[in-house]
């Protein structure tokens, strides 16, 4: 019995450092997006790692396109993690845009369209494709929500139609 009750706290503390480490990595999303939202005030090599060293435009347009915080479980109800704990919601408030979801348009917003940034994306054809994920996710939903994704709308259909280097 000694035994179990070491698994049984060994197994929580993993549970909790995951739920921890999870809750920590959201929480990143808003920094790095107010970064991107303030990149005129920062260093051009900040804004500079951020775009093309960690190539934040990708890793945010990944999230949108396969979002960790939304899951379905074995019985085929959906879970949104929200405030800091998974929520059940119905197949209809499974697309509705959530907090964390508006931080990654925006900063897709800032990342790609602001005037400090968009010169110092290096577009290669990984990070374009992964970009060009995004153009399935504009459905009215959330541009009735985000109307400002009216102009990445139009640059990704531009962006289409661009060759990139490998």
């Amino acid at each position: 019995t000694e035994r179990n009750s070491v698994d049984c706290a060994r197994q929580e503390l993993v549970r909790r450092h995951k739920k921890i480490t999870f809750d920590v990595s959201l929480k990143c999303i808003a920094i790095v997006r107010y970064i991107g939202e303030h990149s005129k005030d920062v260093s051009l090599g900040i804004t500079t790692r951020l775009l093309n060293t960690y190539d934040f435009p990708a890793i945010f347009a990944g999230l949108i396109d396969n979002p960790p915080w939304r899951v379905r479980g074995d019985a085929g109800q959906w879970f949104k993690y929200d405030t800091n704990k998974w929520n059940k919601v119905s197949h209809d408030e499974v697309n509705s845009l959530s907090k964390l979801e508006g931080q990654l348009w925006i900063g897709v917003i800032q990342f790609l369209m602001s005037e400090h940034c968009q010169p110092n994306y290096q577009l290669n054809s990984a990070n374009q494709a992964a970009i060009l994920k995004l153009r399935s996710h504009f459905h009215p939903r959330v541009l009735d929500a985000l109307p400002a994704l009216l102009d990445p709308q139009r640059y990704l259909e531009e962006l289409s139609l661009l060759n990139t280097p490998s």
